[in-house]
């Protein structure tokens, strides 16, 4: 499983997530958290974002089956309730750069408490929000 936040293009994450899938022989869920509230329309839009980032990965790794989902509500919950079907999961690293970021990052809560392996990637060098 890979966390996508949809603020970047999360490429270092995708591989890694994509190399494991095909290293265990497993598919991939790619899964994005959006707010508690959201309207459905855009709900369907980060949808069609996930759909849209990983067409290209689907091209690359044709003998990976990939699952993308979009949930409601908290990201840490998520990812924790995901996690007890997930073989590993991947996740950037927190997008702060300030003294504490760990301590208030999905990465640092998923990591107390993630059912599966963690693998948490480096951010792509000079990317910042969406890309």
């Amino acid at each position: 499983m890979v966390a996508l936040d949809g603020n970047t293009k999360a490429q270092v994450a995708l591989r890694t997530a994509f190399e494991e899938a095909q290293l265990l022989g497993t598919g991939l869920l790619a899964l994005h958290a959006s707010p508690y509230g959201s309207p459905a329309s855009e709900i369907a839009a980060q949808d069609a974002n996930l759909t849209d980032l990983l067409a290209g990965w689907k091209q690359d790794f044709p003998g990976t089956s990939v699952r993308s989902l979009v949930v409601s509500g908290d990201p840490d919950a998520n990812l924790l309730k995901w996690s007890r079907s997930a073989a590993v999961l991947v996740l950037e690293r927190p997008h702060r750069r300030i003294c504490g970021s760990w301590a208030h990052s999905v990465a640092g809560a998923v990591l107390k408490q993630t059912h599966c392996p963690l693998i948490v990637v480096p951010r792509e060098p000079g990317r910042g929000r969406n890309g």
